[in-house]
């Protein structure tokens, strides 16, 4: 029989017997090496022309889409996304009131809203005022304008209502 190399050679003393599975017939110890060095030799590159191995072939990944999160601070500043990504606007608001937050323009193939408009109150008290978060996702390369207006769908817009402005750059 032959020891096994590694953590168990040459620790048993004099008539000490090693644990079960630490020695192995002798007839099994050159096959077993020869097969350990055959597995391991096909997992090693191969070795181009001029002798190194060529490099592995580039795996394209996506990166992973990202939430932008913008306030009234970002009125007309512009945005870049990726196509995957949201963007998140918390604009003051009372809903309560009848007002709400439009688009000025349909919205196209570049950005898709994505469910209604939330409401976050500033206060417990009843028709407290807060923000409203409007969520869009990129859904294809381009550029748009976002514009909003906040006002009340059922009567005519002020001469100059709030809106909101940002330029997005989708890629």
């Amino acid at each position: 029989m032959t020891d096994i190399p590694g953590r168990f050679a040459g620790s048993f003393g004099p008539g000490a017997e090693p644990p079960p599975g630490a020695r192995l017939p002798a007839r099994w110890a050159a096959p077993g090496v020869l097969g350990l060095a055959l597995l391991l030799g096909a997992c090693a590159p191969v070795a181009g022309p001029g002798g190194t191995a060529p490099p592995a072939p580039a795996v394209p990944t996506r990166p992973v889409p990202k939430t932008i999160r913008l306030d009234q601070a970002a009125n007309g500043s512009i945005v870049d996304l990726r196509v995957g990504d949201t963007l998140e606007l918390s604009l003051p608001g009372n809903p309560s009131t009848g007002y709400a937050w439009s688009p000025n323009l349909t919205l196209g193939t570049v950005v898709q809203p994505l469910g209604g408009p939330g409401f976050r109150p500033s206060g417990t008290g009843l028709g407290a005022a807060g923000e409203v978060i409007l969520r869009y996702r990129a859904v294809q390369a381009g550029q748009f304008l976002l514009s909003l207006t906040y006002g009340r769908s059922f009567e005519p817009l002020p001469p100059n209502p709030p809106t909101f402005q940002v330029f997005l750059f989708v890629r």
